[in-house]
């Protein structure tokens, strides 16, 4: 526990596989809850399991949301039970049959501007709404075009967006059997 920002490997690590085996990892802090690499070039791969975090100061999204930063991310056959952000400009996050359940009213997958994402056989339950793409916590500088893919995924928003671009750098979107 602490400041939860936790850095995995080493200066030169390239490669991460976490097979979670069925079983829910979860993380817990005082503070935001965000995974990246030690190596900003490092893949990260999780699969085969659930993903829960926890912590007291849980007020606004990015508090009590996992937020994945810092490299590339392979999340394939993971069941969230809370929101995801995803705060890597620059790199790649590929989702290959998630689930995220967010049961709060809030966004279910928030992508910080500048972020390559793709989702393939996804199921996003969202008791508020389902995607945001934003600027917010990116410099202005920094601020670049968000690639989001979707392709065979649902979207259940009770709330009015299934996918939200509030960022000043635009979004390419290419949706592909996508029900929402």
């Amino acid at each position: 526990p602490g400041s939860g920002q936790y850095r995995l490997g080493g200066a030169d690590t390239q490669e991460i596989e976490i097979d979670l085996n069925g079983k829910n990892f979860k993380l817990t802090s005082t503070y935001m809850l965000a995974l990246g690499a030690t190596n900003s070039e490092a893949t990260i791969t999780v699969k085969n399991g659930t993903m829960s975090s926890y912590t007291s100061f849980a007020q606004t999204w990015n508090m009590y949301d996992i937020m994945f930063t810092d490299c590339n991310w392979v999340l394939d056959r993971v069941t969230f039970k809370n929101a995801v952000a995803i705060n890597n400009a620059g790199s790649t996050v590929t989702m290959k049959n998630v689930t995220i359940n967010e049961v709060n009213d809030l966004y279910a997958i928030w992508i910080c501007s500048g972020a390559d994402v793709t989702m393939d056989g996804c199921m996003v339950n969202s008791a508020g709404r389902a995607i945001k793409i934003s600027d917010q916590y990116v410099a202005k500088a920094e601020r670049e075009l968000t690639k989001l893919t979707v392709k065979n995924t649902t979207f259940i928003s009770v709330k009015k967006a299934a996918i939200l671009v509030g960022s000043t750098a635009g979004a390419n979107i290419t949706l592909d059997n996508v029900d929402i």
